[in-house]
């Protein structure tokens, strides 16, 4: 049985999920992060690694969780990164959005989404819009009551865990491998 499915029950939320991997996979992680914030950068990086080398034996599904007290851009690079989504280049955005966390301005990120080619009058739309601010909204919720409070935080299998390098990332992974 897939425990993310019933993982923390969203009672009135319904959540686009952006997932790496199969959802049959034996060990699941939700990965809660912040794209200005250096530590989730690091954990991004770590898990892009571990699932180069691991992908069959892990999903992984993001949900964002901005800092917005301490990081004044993460927001609306969330919003970006839901717009890039409806157009089938979520995972292509999340990391450069990263890749560019120091410099994460307004124009900035258009520029990352024209550059992976997004249709540009449909994003600018979405952002002036705000059309994707639910989405973003509701991972925060779901984040606040599965009682997230820094980034990056993971849940493994639905055990709570922090900042890891990708040694314990991948130790972590196998001990819970059938």
């Amino acid at each position: 049985m897939n425990w993310l499915k019933h993982f923390f029950k969203p009672s009135t939320i319904t959540l686009m999920e952006h997932r790496l991997g199969s959802e049959d996979a034996p060990v699941q992680i939700v990965f809660y992060g912040d794209y200005e914030c250096p530590y989730t950068l690091s954990m991004n990086e770590a898990m892009n690694r571990v699932y180069g080398k691991l992908g069959d034996k892990f999903s992984v599904v993001y949900r964002h969780f901005p800092l917005t007290d301490r990081h004044p851009h993460a927001y609306s690079a969330a919003e970006a990164a839901e717009a890039a989504s409806a157009q089938g280049k979520f995972w292509e955005i999340h990391n450069r959005l990263f890749s560019k966390q120091s410099n994460l301005e307004e124009r900035q990120i258009r520029s990352l989404a024209f550059d992976i080619g997004l249709d540009m009058a449909q994003y600018d739309n979405a952002m002036e819009t705000h059309q994707f601010a639910s989405t973003v909204e509701d991972h925060m919720t779901l984040a606040k009551r599965q009682q997230v409070r820094t980034t990056p935080t993971l849940f493994v299998n639905a055990q709570k865990h922090h900042v890891m390098s990708d040694e314990e990332l991948m130790t972590l992974i196998k001990n819970l491998l059938p």
